[in-house]
């Protein structure tokens, strides 16, 4: 699987979780704008990269978050989270949702995204031969 290697200037801070008493913030910047570049980008990408690694290179490791921290922010398990950033699962409306509230773009994008990156998977394979539901009138 090739790596996203998309580096694009951002401009609003994110944090995953307010921060705590003594805990140093690490700004995460990124603009819904850049992310509807992104997108259009990855329309255009031949090879497109799993939409966890993309999660994984524009959130996560900018704010060196380590995947059980991650986890633990979203509510979710490490494994679970690790699967997606890994591409071995796909990014669902429940996980789009909780990232949209930790500030990390809007749920509709990760959506999006992710069904994309399933056609693009599908059309990459031969299609059966499909006949039209309801035959041509007489």
């Amino acid at each position: 699987m090739g790596s996203c290697q998309l580096r694009l200037r951002m401009d609003r801070v994110v944090r995953l979780q307010p921060p705590r008493d003594n805990e140093k913030v690490v700004k995460f910047i990124w603009s819904a704008d850049h992310y509807q570049q992104l997108y259009r980008v990855m329309m255009m990408i031949h090879d497109h990269p799993h939409p966890g690694e993309i999660l994984k290179e524009t959130a996560f490791e900018p704010l060196k978050l380590s995947v059980t921290e991650a986890a633990s922010r979203l509510g979710m398990s490490r494994v679970a989270l690790s699967r997606v950033l890994n591409g071995k699962s796909g990014i669902s409306p429940d996980l789009a949702l909780r990232l949209e509230k930790a500030g990390v773009s809007t749920a509709r994008f990760w959506v999006h995204l992710q069904a994309n990156y399933e056609l693009w998977q599908a059309l990459q394979h031969e299609q059966p031969p499909v006949r039209p539901l309801q035959e041509a009138a007489i």
